[in-house]
Order: structure tokens, then sequence, then C-alpha cells
């Protein structure tokens, strides 16, 4: 039993340590801006805002910084307006910045959760088709 509990010991230690840095608080990680996308989503959310300002939870996100992100999947941070993205491939960038866009244009509605409506809406916005 006491080798057990020791076992046990190590596993919790070794799992705090690990996720402390991937739960970190993303307002204390600092942003490398991708100024190549940010560019690019300043170019796309005049279109993608008339697209999408009838639908019902959208409000148009202002000052989004997009930055590098080092591990994980892309991710939008509703606290600092910023989504982090790793550069895989520019299509598929692309693909992640618009749907990371929505999670932060619908924050304030039940719809950002939604991510059969995130993902069918990304696809939409990207093909020009809402």
């Amino acid at each position: 039993m006491k080798k057990l509990k020791h076992t046990c010991s190590l596993c919790l230690w070794a799992f705090s340590t690990f996720t402390a840095g991937a739960w970190a608080d993303p307002q204390e990680i600092p942003c490398q801006r991708n100024r190549l996308m940010e560019q690019w989503l300043d170019k796309q959310t005049p279109r993608w805002n008339r697209q999408l300002a009838p639908i019902n939870g959208f409000e148009a996100p202002g000052g989004i910084e997009i930055c590098l992100a080092q591990s994980g999947s892309p991710r939008a941070d509703y606290a600092a307006n910023r989504i982090w993205l790793r550069h895989l491939d520019y299509e598929e960038d692309r693909r992640s910045l618009a749907h990371e866009y929505l999670h932060l244009a619908f924050k304030h509605s039940p719809r950002a959760l939604d991510e059969a409506f995130i993902e069918a809406t990304a696809r939409q916005i990207l093909e020009g088709d809402v």
C-alpha cells in the first residue's frame, strides 16, 4: 500500500508539473505577434462582419492580436482578445483563424460553444457564402 501511495504521489506531481505550463494564464504568456496573419484578418473582417451581422449573437470584435503558439491547438483568448495559432500551413492557418475569430465574435452568445456552428460558419465566410 505504501508503494502505491508513493506511485500515486509521483503521478500527481508529474501531472501537475506538465499541465502547469499548458494551463497557464494566457495573459501571462508573451505574445509574439503574427503580423502577416493580422494583416490578412484586417482585410477579411469588413466582408465577414457584413455577412455575420444578421446572425443573432454576433458582435464584431476589434483589436485582435494574432499570437504565435509554441504548442497546442489554435485557440481564442476571450479576455485578452487574442487568437493563438501555430504556423502549420498558410491555408490551414487561415481556416483556423476564421474559426477562432468566430469564437471571439460570438463570445457573449451560446453559439461560441457550438463547434458545429463555428466550423460550418468558418467554412462559409471563407467561401463568401453566409
